[in-house]
């Protein structure tokens, strides 16, 4: 009988890296530093617009978008700019995880396991986050 578990500690196995890929790969140390130092700038940026503008407590994208953040540079980064969005992120992993975790227990309790039924509400739920993200980006469908 086949079933999903999460392990409560991961190991980690490095391997050396290949000297042609390391030099040819599309992003080095310095480029992801940079990636990550200019997130944290925006995000600093539109927390200091937010302030300025009296709306500490927004709740959502449009907020922003009215007092002329560009859609482009929220979307992605919303967890460091409100708490409300950290909120729901965390909301969502928990309902994923026990999305998986109920279907595991449907199956057990029937008796007859389906891994590509668990992957596949894994996957449905997957999307559903995928969908959102696209819808607050502005670019859904």
């Amino acid at each position: 009988m086949k079933q999903v578990i999460f392990a409560e500690v991961a190991s980690l196995r490095l391997y050396p890296m290949d000297p042609s890929y390391e030099h040819e790969k599309s992003y080095n140390k310095a480029d992801i530093k940079e990636f990550g130092r200019s997130t944290l700038i925006a995000a600093t940026r539109i927390k200091n617009q937010l302030a300025t503008n009296h709306l500490a407590a927004m709740k959502n994208i449009e907020c922003l978008v009215e007092i002329g953040v560009a859609r482009e540079e929220i979307v992605g980064i919303e967890h460091l700019i409100s708490t409300n969005s950290l909120k729901d992120i965390f909301k969502a992993r928990e309902m994923h995880v026990m999305a998986i975790f109920l279907e595991q227990e449907k199956q057990r309790i029937v008796g007859r396991m389906n891994e590509k039924r668990i992957a596949a509400i894994s996957a449905q739920v997957s999307e559903k986050a995928s969908a959102s993200a696209r819808v607050r980006a502005g670019v859904a469908p």
